[in-house]
């Protein structure tokens, strides 16, 4: 992108939702939310690329990201900041004021193994969610549609964006995610709304839409 016409569509043509959503560029802070939408909006243009090993990579992303959020909706658990030490602490601070589910991450185990439940990894929240998820509505709504990924995320490892050299094709993600190339984008969608976030009109498109207008402006 030309910075200077960057600059200047970031200035005037494009709203503050698109501006967030760009953040990285512009070096602009972004919420959770934002986080998920621009993860979404990714998703969406690489699976009309073809690039279907970089949407398990975008998928794994947006799962940790939509089970942290969901967690902080449903029972406030602290939105992780990136600092350990605060994270650890404020994840510590949460189980001692939720001991009946303290209780139930020490008896849980992985592979025969006791869960670390002091730690704040991807596995310690999802079985944070299967707690809530007996008892909560939206818990078990998320536990639901998590469960549709694990598959496709389990075979994300094995690739080359994992731990694999397995690479990814149309037939291999509809397979691992058991719906259509159309459908995930709905499925996608669908579970943003019950976090109550909205999925509105790819920022992609506006701006590319800001730049050919600009362009023909130029002319």
């Amino acid at each position: 992108m030309d910075y200077d016409l960057a600059d200047f569509l970031f200035r005037n043509n494009l709203s503050q939702q698109d501006k967030n959503l760009i953040g990285p560029l512009f070096q602009v802070p972004r919420s959770v939310q934002q986080t998920l939408l621009e993860l979404y909006h990714n998703i969406e243009v690489q699976l009309k690329t073809g690039e279907y090993v970089d949407v398990l990579g975008r998928l794994y992303s947006f799962r940790e990201n939509f089970l942290q959020y969901s967690l902080k909706l449903m029972k406030k658990y602290p939105l992780q900041s990136g600092e350990r030490e605060h994270d650890l602490a404020s994840h510590r601070d949460f189980l001692i004021q939720n001991p009946d589910l303290m209780a139930y991450l020490k008896s849980h185990k992985e592979n025969d193994t006791d869960l670390r439940y002091e730690e704040t990894n991807f596995r310690v929240l999802r079985r944070i969610l299967d707690f809530y998820a007996k008892t909560d509505v939206l818990g078990k709504e998320i536990y639901t549609a998590l469960n549709r990924l694990d598959e496709a995320m389990d075979y994300r490892n094995k690739t080359v964006i994992g731990h694999g050299f397995k690479g990814c094709s149309q037939a291999i993600l509809e397979d691992k995610l058991r719906m259509k190339i159309p459908d995930i984008m709905t499925f996608l969608a669908e579970i943003l709304r019950k976090v109550d976030i909205a999925v509105e009109q790819s920022p992609f498109d506006r701006i590319n839409d800001s730049l050919i207008r600009r362009l023909k402006k130029s002319y």
